[in-house]
C-alpha cells in the first residue's frame, strides 16, 4: 500500500547515466532480410497479441479502479515498464489525481491513500493534459518542466486519455535510465490509451450516476432528477442495452444502439433480438436466451454477431441477466451489447499470422505440428496409417545468389500454390522454414503416399521459374516416413523426416528417400561438417562474442566484488547471435574446441587489461575450458604467455573444467590445474554429480570450487531426492575444503531453498540470479 502524502513537486537533480537498452526494437532500423522481415514480422505480432489480450481483459472489467489498475498491471508485464501511474482528471478539469499505480510508485497493494495532484500545465504530466500531445523525454535533466514526486528519474513517457475529443486523463512512466523510452513505446501506449478511454469514459459515468444517486434520492426532486439522468444515461450510454421478454421480442432498447445498429428505437421495439443477428448466430441466441431462463439468478455471458440495418456485421460480448417482474408479471432479460469488434477482427488477424506463413500464405510449422501432434494421439492403441513428406528444394541457394531474395521469395509462393494443387485435398501442407515445405497425409498408406511424394517431385521438376528474362528448373529432394503406432513423438518424426531427406540430397538429389535408421547418423555428421566450416568462418572473421552471467553468495554478507562466469555466443552472417549448444559439438567433435578456447581466453585478458577499472572491481571470472585443452601443452603454455602479456593477476581467473573430462584426462588435467594453480589461478569444477564416480576422484583433483549440477538444482523445492543430493554434494565438498556453487537457480523459490542453513550452499547461478548479458554492457 503506497503511504504518500500530497506534496509540492520539485525540480529533480540531474546526472549522467549510461543509457538502457529498451525492450522493444526499433521498427525503423532497416531489415535486409527475408529473415528479418519474418523477425520483424513476428513482433509486430507480438505487439499485436499484447494489445489483443489487454483488450480482451479489458472487456471483463466493469468498475473504474479495475480498469486503471489492469492497465496499470499490464503495462509493466507485458511491455517491460519501470514503473506507471494513471491520472484522471478532476470534475473542474483544473487537476490530474493519480488513480492506480504500479512498480516503484506503488510497490504494495492497490490502493493509494493519498493521491497525487497535478495542475493542468504544470510538469510533464500537466502539459499533456494541457496540449493532448502525447510526450517523450529521453533526458529529464535537459527538460525544465521535468518535477521529481519520490526519486528522481532519467527519462520519462506521457500519452493523453481522450475521449469525445476532450482529454479525461494521462497514462505516465518513468525510467531510471536516460533515452529509454522509444516511439514504439509511445505508439503501444498511446493504442492502450485510445482502446480503454471509452471504458474508462463509461465507467467514470457509472460512478458519477452511483454518486449522483446517493446525493438525490432523498427527496421527490431528488428522484425525479435521478429518472432524467438515468434515462439521459440509459440512451447515451456507450454501450448497447436491449430489453427482450422470454420469446425474444425486444421491449426496450436504448438510443445509442439504435444508432450504432443503423436503425430507430421504434424500428427496434416489437422485433424479435434474433432478427438482428447473423443467420450462423439465430440459433446460438435462441439457446443462450433460454440458458438465462433456466438459469435466473446467474449472470450470462457470451460473444456474438449484429448486423446492422446495412448488412455491416458487429461483433459483440453480450452480458445478460433477469430482471424484476414488470407490472405485467411478464419476465424480461436485460442484455448489455459491447462492441469487441476491433478486438474481434484483431484476434482473427493474429489467429491467422500464429498458425500461418507470411510469405506464402501456407500453414507453419508450430500449426504444421499441432496437427502432427494431433495425428499421433491418434495412432496410441489403434491401428492407423499415416505418413509425412519433408521436402527441400535443391538449387534454391543459386537463385537467390544469383537473382536475389525477391526472386526466392516470389518462386516460395508459386510453389506454394502449385503444391496446394498437387496433393490431396485432406493433406496439410506448411512452410517449415526456407525452402522447406511438409506435406502430412492422415489415413494414407505408405503406398499412396508415395504416389502423392512422385506427383509432388515431377511438378517442381518440371516447373519452369522465370525471372527477369531468366530461366530456371529446380529440383526437390524429398524424405518420406510412416506414421503408426511405433511412433514417439514430434521430434522423433521430424528428425526422421529431416535424416531420409538429407540421404535424398546425399544420393544425387531431386529423388524421393524411404526413412532408414542409418540416415540419422548420416544427417548428424552432415550437419556437424556444416558448422566446422562456419565455426571457422566466424574465427577468421572475430564474429565470437563473451556475455557474462552473475555468480552470488547464496548468504548474503556485507559487500563484495564482482564475480561471473564468462559464456561465448556466435555472431550469424545475419548478425544475430547463436547459442553455444547449437556449434560446441561440431567443435567437439573436429577438434576447434581449443581455437576456441584461445579465441576466449585471449579476448577476456586483453578486455580486461583495457578496462582497469572493472579489472579493479572483479572478485573472480570463470572461464570454461574443453577436455581437449586440458591436455594440449601447447595450450597450456599459451594462457601463461597470456599472463605473461596482459599483466593480469591470474588469482582473478577460476577456469571451470567439466568433471566428465577432468576424470577422462584424470593425469594431463591434474597437471594441467596445479602448473595454472602455482600461479594462482582457481579452478572450479563443472556439472558436478553427474559423473558416476564423482566423490572418489574429487580428492584427486586439486580444484578450489565444485558447480553442483543443474539437473539436481532446478527441482530440489518439489523433489527431496535431489535436495539430498545437493546437501551431500556439499557437504562432501565442504569438508573436502572447497566451496559450491549451485547451477540452475531459476527462481525466487529455489534461491530460498539454498539458503536455508542445513543445505549451506555457497554461491547461486542461473537466470533466477541473472541471464546472461554481453560484456560490452
Amino acid at each position: 500500500m503506497t503511504k504518500r502524502a500530497a506534496k509540492t513537486l520539485q525540480p529533480k537533480r540531474t546526472h549522467s547515466v549510461p543509457i538502457g537498452a529498451s525492450p522493444i526494437h526499433r521498427s525503423s532500423e532497416r531489415v535486409g532480410s527475408a529473415d528479418d522481415i519474418y523477425a520483424a514480422l513476428e513482433e509486430k505480432a507480438k505487439y499485436l497479441q499484447i494489445v489483443n489480450e489487454l483488450a480482451l481483459s479489458l472487456l471483463q472489467e466493469s468498475t473504474l479502479e479495475g480498469i486503471l489498475w489492469l492497465i496499470a498491471r499490464s503495462a509493466i508485464a507485458d511491455l517491460g515498464l519501470e514503473d506507471c501511474v494513471i491520472y484522471l482528471l478532476d470534475e473542474e478539469r483544473e487537476a490530474l489525481i493519480q488513480k492506480a499505480a504500479h512498480g516503484p510508485k506503488n510497490p504494495s497493494d492497490e490502493d493509494i491513500l493519498n493521491p497525487l495532484a497535478i495542475p493542468v500545465g504544470q510538469g510533464i504530466v500537466g502539459a499533456v493534459a494541457a496540449t493532448g500531445k502525447a510526450e517523450l523525454i529521453v533526458d529529464a535533466r535537459t527538460d525544465k518542466r521535468y518535477i521529481v514526486d519520490d526519486h528522481a528519474r532519467r527519462s520519462e513517457l506521457a500519452v493523453p486519455i481522450f475521449h469525445d475529443n476532450r482529454v479525461i486523463g494521462v497514462i505516465d512512466s518513468e525510467h531510471h535510465e536516460p533515452n529509454f523510452y522509444t516511439e514504439e513505446h509511445k505508439d503501444i501506449l498511446t493504442t492502450i490509451a485510445s482502446m480503454a478511454s471509452t471504458k474508462i469514459a463509461s465507467a467514470m459515468t457509472i460512478e458519477r450516476l452511483n454518486e449522483t444517486v446517493s446525493q438525490l434520492e432523498s427527496t421527490e426532486d431528488a428522484l425525479r432528477e435521478y429518472a432524467r439522468r438515468y434515462r439521459a444515461l440509459y440512451d447515451n450510454h456507450p454501450s448497447m442495452f436491449f430489453t427482450v421478454d422470454g420469446q425474444g421480442t425486444v421491449r426496450s432498447v436504448n438510443h445509442f444502439a439504435a444508432e450504432q445498429l443503423g436503425y430507430t428505437v421504434e424500428e427496434l421495439v416489437g422485433r424479435s433480438i434474433s432478427e438482428i443477428h447473423s443467420a450462423e448466430e439465430v440459433e446460438s441466441v435462441k439457446t443462450h436466451l433460454a440458458g438465462c431462463l433456466d438459469q435466473p439468478g446467474e449472470l450470462h455471458r457470451w460473444e456474438t454477431c449484429k448486423v446492422r440495418k446495412d448488412g455491416v456485421q458487429v461483433w459483440v460480448r453480450e452480458t445478460a441477466r433477469i430482471v424484476d417482474l414488470d407490472e405485467e408479471n411478464k419476465t424480461s432479460i436485460l442484455l448489455v451489447s459491447e462492441d469487441i469488434t476491433d478486438a474481434h477482427l484483431l484476434s482473427k488477424e493474429l489467429r491467422y499470422q500464429a498458425s500461418h506463413d507470411v510469405l506464402t500464405g501456407l500453414l507453419n510449422r508450430r500449426e504444421f505440428e499441432r496437427r502432427l501432434e494431433r495425428v499421433l494421439e491418434t495412432t496410441l492403441g489403434q491401428p492407423s496409417e499415416h505418413a509425412l513428406c519433408y521436402l527441400d528444394l535443391d538449387q534454391f541457394k543459386v537463385i537467390n545468389d544469383t537473382c536475389g531474395h525477391a526472386a526466392g521469395d516470389e518462386l516460395l509462393r508459386q510453389l506454394g500454390a502449385l503444391l496446394r494443387e498437387t496433393i490431396r485435398e485432406r493433406d496439410t501442407l506448411a512452410r517449415l522454414g526456407g525452402d522447406e515445405f511438409g506435406i502430412l497425409m492422415e489415413h494414407c498408406s505408405l503406398k499412396q503416399a508415395r504416389r502423392v511424394a512422385d506427383a509432388v517431385r515431377e511438378m517442381i521438376s518440371e516447373y519452369l521459374f522465370v525471372w527477369e528474362g531468366k530461366n530456371f528448373r529446380i529440383g526437390v529432394s524429398i524424405g518420406l516416413v510412416p506414421i503408426n503406432e511405433a511412433s514417439v513423438s514430434i521430434a522423433d518424426v521430424l528428425s526422421a523426416a529431416d535424416s531420409a531427406c538429407y540421404a535424398a540430397k546425399d544420393k544425387g538429389r531431386n529423388r524421393i528417400h524411404m526413412y532408414d535408421v542409418k540416415d540419422v547418423e548420416l544427417a548428424r555428421r552432415h550437419g556437424e561438417m556444416q558448422w566446422v566450416a562456419r565455426i571457422q568462418r566466424a574465427l577468421e572473421e572475430d564474429r565470437f562474442q563473451l556475455y557474462y552471467q552473475p555468480i552470488v553468495p547464496v548468504q548474503t554478507s556485507g559487500k563484495s566484488g564482482e564475480h561471473y562466469e564468462l559464456l561465448v555466443r556466435m555472431e550469424d552472417e545475419h548478425g544475430g547471435i547463436i547459442l553455444p549448444g547449437a556449434f560446441l559439438p561440431a567443435a567437439e567433435h573436429y577438434n576447434l574446441a581449443v581455437e576456441l578456447d584461445r579465441w576466449v581466453i585471449g579476448h577476456a585478458l586483453r578486455w580486461f587489461a583495457v578496462h582497469p577499472e572493472h579489472l579493479e572491481r572483479l572478485d573472480l571470472c570463470g572461464i570454461n575450458l574443453s577436455g581437449h585443452s586440458l591436455g594440449n601443452e601447447e595450450f597450456l603454455k599459451f594462457v601463461i604467455r597470456q599472463f605473461d602479456d596482459t599483466n593480469i593477476q591470474p588469482q582473478k581467473l577460476c577456469f571451470e573444467v567439466t568433471e566428465t573430462a577432468a576424470i577422462a584426462n584424470l593425469s594431463s588435467a591434474t597437471h594441467f590445474i596445479r602448473v595454472l594453480k602455482e600461479r594462482g589461478c582457481q579452478f572450479s569444477l563443472d556439472d558436478f554429480g553427474s559423473g558416476l564416480s564423482s566423490f572418489a576422484y574429487l580428492k584427486h583433483l586439486p580444484v578450489d570450487f565444485l558447480k553442483i549440477d543443474g539437473l539436481f538444482v532446478k527441482d530440489i523445492v518439489d523433489d527431496p531426492i535431489d535436495l539430498a543430493m545437493v546437501k551431500s554434494i556439499n557437504d562432501i565438498g565442504h569438508a573436502m575444503g572447497k566451496k559450491t556453487i549451485a547451477e540452475f537457480v531459476e527462481n525466487r523459490a529455489i534461491l530460498q531453498k539454498l539458503r536455508l542453513r542445513e543445505i549451506g550452499v555457497d554461491f547461486a547461478q542461473g537466470y533466477g540470479i541473472g541471464r546472461p548479458r554481453p560484456m560490452a554492457a
